[in-house]
């Protein structure tokens, strides 16, 4: 089973996510040692985990992900500043829920509105605070 390990900069962003394979019985130091050789470099790397259900570290890094240092776990970028971290750690979710789309059956009459209601993009507006 491969490890992988996510190469953090200063800022706590992802920069590059590394797969090492045959390491499953190795210590983290002696992975972290060998990425740190692989890519001729003595930054900080942190293990990640693929999975999806129950990851211990929130969600599988990619670059430009996010790694928050006090809840250990990684995500993508903070898209605004008035949301908050999800309850499972990995998402971000806005202040105010995004409205629903209007649902009926195909053979059931809609109106030129409920159509457009049903099409339209949602959008979060931050100085608002709401979707448009």
């Amino acid at each position: 089973m491969a490890r992988y390990w996510a190469n953090i900069n200063e800022a706590n962003m992802v920069e590059k996510v590394e797969r090492v394979e045959g390491f499953e019985s190795k210590t983290d130091s002696e992975c972290i040692d060998f990425v740190k050789a692989l890519n001729k470099n003595t930054d900080n790397w942190i293990e990640c985990y693929k999975q999806f259900d129950g990851n211990p570290r929130g969600s599988f890094p990619a670059v430009g992900h996010v790694y928050l240092t006090t809840e250990n776990v990684f995500v993508p970028q903070k898209p605004y500043p008035s949301w908050t971290l999800s309850d499972d750690q990995t998402t971000w979710k806005p202040p105010v829920a995004r409205p629903a789309n209007p649902s009926w059956t195909q053979d059931a009459e809609i109106t030129s509105e409920e159509l457009t209601a049903a099409e339209k993009i949602w959008a979060w507006d931050e100085d608002s605070q709401s979707w448009v």
